[in-house]
């Protein structure tokens, strides 16, 4: 039995390096996914179990400042391009406009650009992750709403080896888990307000023609170019990255992979690169760049993937993947037209999706 089981690992190897060998020409990637092999999944449309076309109706929600959609407990939560206040609110059910929060700005308590909205275990508190002022910023939501002059509750500015943040997730009210712009050597790392606990997986091997940083505290190209959204799951200790520009799915278990899932477009990333310094160079997106997943959310029971089909949409996609925690596909939801982003409500047994067409800023509704 034994030796059955080893030819048939050879074998799986055997295969599975054959279907990317073409793209990974270097030792290191082919090393890279023979040890990888076992954990990985290759997608196919007929992996998943349901396949459906969605009927999306506009709320009646539309603002051309709007660039995306969250749900917080009872509000619709939508950042904004350039009004002077950063955050638009409106109510899940009313759909009414409810308020605009947060000056923008650079001073304390102020943000310039919002990349997630992280809900805690206590309602209506969030915390804002600033992407360009690289801070977290905490309010009460409602309170905030009340009076737009209540102070944040809390901010940390992130420096040292905590800068370069990207596609922060919340673990609990005191730790967070993001990927890096700066450094190569880890997929996600888990920190407090002033350390890094650890760090977690690792980025596949970059081809042979990449130049490479090695300046620490610059962009790493690596890490820019295989760069993921992140996503904790904390009642399970799951979480899942999902690459922009190369259609692959890592999940993790306790910070450990337990599966990869490739596919369904099979591509890896095609960049150019723009010399701007000594040592430094910075990748380029080119006509053929193609993109993978946009955004990422879930729910305690599934992950809920924006896809853009393979396509050069940038930051738009037009299906929705579908997963257990662990890895397992479960449905692909095709939608009616390109959507920028898009939440995740459940409530009893019915799971609401919210999307937002950055074309227009407006928002529409289905129920998955």
């Amino acid at each position: 039995m034994k030796k059955h089981a080893f030819s048939f690992f050879l074998l799986y190897t055997a295969i599975y390096l054959s279907l990317f060998s073409c793209h990974n020409s270097n030792k290191a990637q082919v090393a890279f996914n023979a040890r990888y092999a076992v954990l990985t999944d290759t997608l196919t449309p007929k992996s998943f179990k349901l396949n459906k076309n969605l009927r999306m109706v506009s709320t009646g929600i539309k603002n051309s400042e709007n660039t995306s959609v969250d749900v917080i407990d009872t509000f619709l939560i939508c950042k904004t391009l350039n009004a002077p206040k950063i955050l638009n609110v409106y109510g899940q059910r009313s759909k009414l406009f409810l308020g605009a929060l947060i000056n923008r700005g650079e001073e304390p308590g102020q943000c310039l650009g919002i990349a997630n909205i992280l809900p805690t275990s206590q309602k209506g508190i969030v915390w804002l992750f600033d992407i360009t002022l690289g801070k977290l910023v905490k309010i009460n939501l409602p309170l905030t709403l009340k009076d737009t002059t209540a102070k944040v509750l809390d901010e940390i500015v992130l420096a040292g080896k905590l800068r370069g943040a990207k596609s922060v997730t919340l673990i609990n009210d005191s730790t967070f888990a993001a990927c890096s712009y700066y450094y190569n050597d880890y997929r996600y790392f888990v920190f407090n307000k002033t350390n890094v606990l650890f760090k977690a997986g690792e980025l596949p091997p970059s081809p042979v023609n990449w130049p490479s940083n090695k300046i620490n505290g610059k962009f790493a190209i690596d890490a820019i170019i295989y760069n993921a959204s992140l996503l904790f799951n904390s009642k399970t200790r799951q979480a899942v990255a999902a690459y922009n520009k190369t259609d692959r799915l890592e999940f993790y278990k306790d910070n450990q992979l337990v599966k990869i899932a490739r596919g369904i477009d099979l591509f890896d990333p095609t960049v150019d690169f723009k010399e701007e310094g000594e040592n430094l160079f910075m990748p380029v997106e080119n006509t053929e760049t193609r993109y993978a997943y946009i955004h990422i959310a879930g729910t305690d029971q599934s992950l809920y993937a924006l896809n853009s089909s393979g396509n050069a949409y940038k930051s738009k996609g037009n299906r929705i993947l579908t997963f257990s925690w662990d890895g397992k596909p479960e449905a692909i939801y095709k939608l009616d037209a390109n959507y920028s982003g898009f939440a995740v409500a459940k409530s009893m047994n019915t799971t609401t999706c919210y999307a937002l067409r950055n074309d227009s800023g407006e928002i529409y509704v289905t129920t998955l």
